[in-house]
């Protein structure tokens, strides 16, 4: 596969997200970035995108994405200002530090691979939601 390098100039507080999804993810920031904008191309008929077996999105994710265009403006604002909670990210880093120090339980690694789903979930929701108030001509945040 060749690659193409693009200089983007990315807000702080967008790029820190972006590490930090990332580093919860256990992905680089250019893996997360790429799989994300293959994400939001792929929900856009016009784009035909086919993802790599193992980095499939479950159905019910891509559904939910791609349902976003028939939702108003006041429910994608709602959606873009979105977050994890702070207990659930907290709990999701504790799990991914504890991982590093040792095997998960079947449980534990059962509950960090949902949480991190659900972390995915979230940010391209919000990626999506940002998207598409972009087409509808509504400015993205300065960070």
């Amino acid at each position: 596969m060749t690659a193409t390098f693009v200089n983007v100039a990315l807000p702080q507080d967008l790029y820190s997200q972006l590490e930090s999804a990332a580093k919860q993810l256990e992905k680089s920031a250019e893996t997360l970035l790429t799989e994300t904008l293959q994400l939001i191309l792929a929900t856009n008929s016009q784009f035909l995108y086919q993802p790599k077996p193992e980095g499939e999105i479950p159905d019910t994710i891509r559904n939910d994405i791609a349902s976003l265009e028939m939702y108003d403006t006041d429910e994608l604002k709602k959606i873009a200002a979105s977050e994890m909670s702070l207990d659930n990210q907290d709990r999701m880093e504790e799990l991914s530090d504890l991982q590093k120090q040792r095997t998960l339980t079947s449980v534990e690694a059962d509950m960090l691979e949902q949480m991190r789903l659900d972390y995915g979930h979230v940010m391209l929701r919000k990626a999506r939601a940002f998207a598409l108030l972009a087409d509808r001509g509504y400015p993205l945040p300065a960070y």
